[in-house]
């Protein structure tokens, strides 16, 4: 039989986390983003594609890990939705065993919680790529620059912003990248585009000396290059990047598709 993906072009991914960051939310808009699914799943409606048990449509949350699949961009993507309820961590575990990227979904509200260190620290041990996704946004009394302080004091210097918000609250309604700018990020986001660009820079050259090398002597790299060094200092562990979401609102996910479609 025919093998219809190729190894290098497969993702294997995990949305992990603590209960209510959007998980779920985000396997959702994901699957959509990448035409999946025709029209978007809703957790609170019991449409989800993901949560499908009668349990997990009574109480809203995830009980066993979901298997989801899309394709984007020449990409395989196997999108596993863990649960987040402590009381169900085993399975959340045990997906980390499945795949090679683990991706940690924060609520903007909540920040950093007990499930959140736990899967974390988990997907470090076994030496998985790592990503952050901060989602919920766009929810009231947002504050990223101390959420994004703290995530960088608990898990350290390699957690780098991706990409921005335009702002925060309930008139998010882009991201613009720090990887690659398409022109000035507007006065309403509320942190420091080119400060967050000087550390995900760092970040992305400490994996390979030769570019850091030139970093330092030059001051720059070029598009292409820094484009062929993510996925090493994903591997590597230096980088560990910082994506801004509203899943239920579509916000930033294609952004996050595209990303972990091509940096994976």
């Amino acid at each position: 039989m025919a093998v219809k993906h190729l190894v290098e072009n497969v993702r294997d991914i995990a949305l992990v986390g603590h209960r209510a960051a959007g998980k779920t939310s985000l396997a959702d808009a994901l699957l959509f983003e990448a035409h999946a699914v025709p029209r978007m799943g809703n957790v609170d409606d019991g449409t989800s594609v993901s949560d499908t048990d009668d349990e997990e449509h009574k109480h809203h949350f995830t009980i066993d890990t979901h298997v989801l699949h899309a394709d984007h961009e020449g990409k395989h993507l196997n999108i596993l939705d863990a649960p987040g309820y402590p009381d169900f961590i085993g399975a959340a575990i045990e997906a980390l065993s499945a795949v090679e990227t683990a991706v940690v979904v924060i609520s903007a509200v909540n920040g950093i919680e007990v499930n959140t260190r736990r899967m974390f620290a988990e997907a470090d041990r076994r030496g998985l790529s790592r990503a952050i996704v901060i989602n919920k946004i766009d929810a009231e009394k947002v504050d990223l620059p101390a959420l994004v302080q703290s995530i960088q004091t608990t898990f350290g210097k390699a957690c780098v912003m991706f990409n921005v918000p335009d702002t925060v609250g309930p008139d998010f309604k882009k991201v613009h990248s720090v990887l690659h700018p398409e022109g000035p990020v507007p006065a309403t986001c509320p942190v420091d585009a080119a400060a967050m660009r000087s550390q995900l820079l760092d970040a992305v050259v400490e994996a390979d000396d030769t570019l850091m090398e030139k970093y330092l002597t030059e001051g720059n790299i070029s598009d292409r290059e820094l484009d062929d060094a993510v996925p090493i200092a994903l591997s590597t562990g230096t980088l560990i990047p910082i994506f801004c979401t509203s899943a239920k609102k579509d916000v930033g996910v294609k952004e996050l598709l595209d990303s972990l479609s091509r940096y994976g």
